[in-house]
């Protein structure tokens, strides 16, 4: 299993074809920590982020990589082309 500093470090080597500066991972570890705190309380938004049906157990750590995931390709450094 990786640590979350593996997994953000292989997020931006995937969407931007490098590895975080240490800014960039403390920003992004402390988004994925809170939005995990967050959604562990609310089971709805967990499958609503997940695409999940209501059938489902809610996983909220899913739910926090796909945010953290979603704002790394919302950066302009993803979206354009240089």
């Amino acid at each position: 299993e990786l640590t979350t500093a593996a997994r953000i470090g292989h997020l931006m080597q995937l969407c931007l074809a490098r590895e975080p500066d240490p800014s960039e991972a403390t920003a992004l570890h402390q988004l994925f920590l809170s939005q995990k705190k967050l959604l562990e309380t609310n089971p709805e938004a967990t499958l609503a982020i997940t695409g999940s049906d209501a059938k489902q157990t809610p996983n909220p750590n899913l739910a926090a990589w796909v945010i953290t995931a979603r704002a790394v390709m919302n950066l302009d450094e993803f979206i354009t082309l240089e």
